[in-house]
C-alpha cells in the first residue's frame, strides 16, 4: 500500500498479506526504504517491515530515524502526531521520542527507560534512506571510498518481479554474463572479502555489442570493461567501471519471494563540476543510469519465477557462484514471516 500526501507516506514492505507460503530468511543488513527527497524536514512516513509497523521521520535538524509506530504509553498512533524539533510527539498525551526511540518527556526513573520505543538503525547516502534490521547496525552503511569527488544521478526506484537475491547472486554468476548480457569474460575473476558481511569480485570482459546499450558503450569507447562489484549483506551493491571512472549503487528491498524494490543511483568520479562541464556531467550521469538500468532489466525476463538455490554447481564454471553461496549462508539472518 502506497499512499501519498504532503505530510506522510505509507509504505508496505514484507507485510503478511503479501507473503507466500514459506519463510523469508532475511540477512541482517541495510535495506532501502525511501528516496531522501521524499521526506523533508518535519515529515514522516509509515513503514511495514519485518512483521512490524514503524514510523520513519526526519527531525527539524535533518536527522532521519525509524521507531515503532505506536506510543509505548497507551498505543497512540505516532503517525497522527507531529515532528517537534528533534522528536516525534504522540498526539494522545504529548510524549516525545527522539530518532532512536528514547523518550524525551519528563518521566521519572525507571519509567523513562521502560518507555523507550523499539527502533531501527537508520542512515542515508546518495539520495536514499536505509534501515538496518536491528537497533544498532552490525556494520556502517557503506560509502564509496572516493565519494568526496563523486557526482550522483537522480535515484531510480523500480518495482520488479524478481527475487531479492537476484542482483547479488547474478553479480557472481560469471557464466550468465556471456549467455544473458553478451559479456565475454577475458580473465579469471578475482574474488575478495573484507569481512563476513562483504564479498567482492573483479571482472574483465569484452562487450559483444548486441544491444543498444552495448553499442552505446562501444561508441563511448568501452569495448572492454574492467568492473569491480562490492556486495554487503546481499542487499547493497557498489559497482565501479575502472576505465570510465563511473559506477552505480544498487540496493534491494524484498517485498515477497517474487517481488522486490530496487533503488539505483549512478555516480561519476571523473567529470569536473565547473563551467561548461556541468551540463555534460548531467548528461553523462543520465546515460550511465540508463545503461545500468537496461543491463539490470535484461535479467528480468529470465528471472521471473526464479527462486535462488545453490543447486548443482559445476567446478571451473560456477566457482564464483559457489563462493557467493558460501558467503550468503554465513550471513547473520532473521526470519521475517512464517505461514501458520
Amino acid at each position: 500500500m502506497n499512499t501519498y500526501n504532503s505530510h506522510s507516506v505509507d509504505i508496505d514492505i514484507g507485510s503478511p498479506e503479501h507473503m507466500s507460503q514459506c519463510d523469508i530468511s532475511l540477512p541482517h543488513a541495510w535495506y532501502p526504504v525511501a528516496k531522501s527527497r521524499a521526506i523533508k524536514r518535519g515529515q514522516k512516513q509509515t513503514l511495514h517491515f519485518m512483521e512490524r509497523e514503524w514510523l520513519l521521520f526526519r527531525t527539524q535538524q535533518g536527522q532521519v530515524g525509524t521507531v515503532a509506530r505506536h506510543c509505548s504509553h497507551m498505543g497512540g498512533d505516532l503517525n497522527q502526531g507531529q515532528v517537534d524539533r528533534d522528536c516525534i510527539r504522540c498526539p494522545v498525551h504529548g510524549w516525545r521520542f527522539d530518532h532512536q526511540g528514547q523518550c524525551q518527556s519528563q518521566l521519572k526513573h525507571p519509567f523513562k527507560q521502560q518507555a523507550q520505543l523499539a527502533s531501527l538503525d537508520t542512515a542515508e547516502y546518495a539520495g536514499v534512506i536505509y534501515v538496518f534490521t536491528l537497533p544498532q547496525a552490525m556494520y556502517p552503511l557503506p560509502h564509496l571510498p572516493f565519494d568526496q569527488r563523486c557526482h550522483f544521478s537522480r535515484v531510480r526506484k523500480l518495482k520488479l518481479p524478481v527475487h531479492f537475491l537476484l542482483a547479488s547472486m547474478n553479480s557472481f554468476d560469471v557464466a550468465h554474463y556471456d549467455y544473458v548480457h553478451h559479456r565475454k569474460i577475458t580473465e579469471k575473476p578475482d574474488i575478495y572479502s573484507h569481512d563476513k558481511h562483504h564479498l567482492g569480485i573483479e571482472l574483465k570482459a569484452q562487450v559483444l555489442q548486441k544491444s543498444w546499450h552495448d553499442k552505446l558503450m562501444s561508441w563511448l569507447g568501452f569495448d572492454q570493461v574492467d568492473i569491480r562489484i562490492d556486495c554487503w549483506g546481499s542487499s547493497y551493491l557498489q559497482m565501479f567501471n575502472h576505465q570510465a571512472q563511473m559506477g552505480a549503487i544498487i540496493s534491494v528491498m524484498p517485498i515477497d519471494h517474487q517481488n522486490s524494490e530496487i533503488y539505483l543511483t549512478a555516480y561519476d568520479c571523473k567529470t569536473s563540476d565547473k563551467g561548461l562541464f556541468r551540463p555534460f556531467k548531467s548528461i553523462k550521469l543520465e546515460l550511465s543510469r540508463r545503461i545500468t538500468t537496461a543491463f539490470l532489466m535484461s535479467d528480468v525476463p529470465i528471472a521471473r519465477g526464479l527462486r535462488p538455490v545453490e543447486g548443482v554447481l559445476i567446478p571451473g564454471q560456477d566457482d564464483e557462484v559457489k563462493q557467493f553461496w558460501s558467503y550468503y549462508k554465513k550471513l547473520p539472518k532473521t526470519t521475517i514471516y512464517h505461514e501458520n
